[in-house]
């Protein structure tokens, strides 16, 4: 679709493509995700869980037996080096770039993972609330201090 790897995609352009068509879905998948985190019940067969609803997780999506999606979610709150490494190395052992909520598309990287998750609005609410809120607060009266 863009030729090379982006650094961004779009929401849009993210929701009009089945990203993982014509792949093979790795058969240590699975396997490598139960080794960071503990499996977690599902609501639905397709979708196989990993971590605490409330915490660090990892969400795999099935369709006709291959993968659809993977969404992971880090809790900053309690900011787990080993878990990123870990995510990063599946990433690394598959060939896979990892792609932000905000639509960033990152090599597997500590530094970069690192920087992106310190420069979200979740980190920076838990790293000074305060802070944070007054920032958001002046921001919706239109000063200059803006948390996004």
């Amino acid at each position: 679709m863009y030729g090379a790897v982006p650094l961004r995609i779009s929401r849009s352009d993210f929701d009009s493509r089945s990203w993982w068509d014509g792949t093979t879905t790795p058969t240590s998948i699975e396997a490598d995700i139960a080794n960071l985190l503990p499996l977690l019940e599902s609501w639905s067969k397709d979708l196989h869980r990993w971590g605490q609803d409330d915490g660090n997780r990892v969400d795999v999506m099935w369709q006709s037996g291959s993968v659809a999606s993977i969404m992971v979610r880090v809790d900053v709150r309690r900011y787990s080096t080993v878990f990123l490494i870990g995510l990063l190395n599946i990433a690394r052992k598959n060939g896979w770039v990892l792609r932000t909520f905000d639509g960033s598309v990152l090599r597997p990287s500590l530094t970069a993972l690192a920087e992106v998750i310190r420069q979200s609005k979740a980190f920076r609410f838990v790293d000074d609330p305060h802070a944070f809120l007054t920032a958001l607060a002046d921001a919706a009266r239109g000063e200059t201090n803006n948390p996004t």
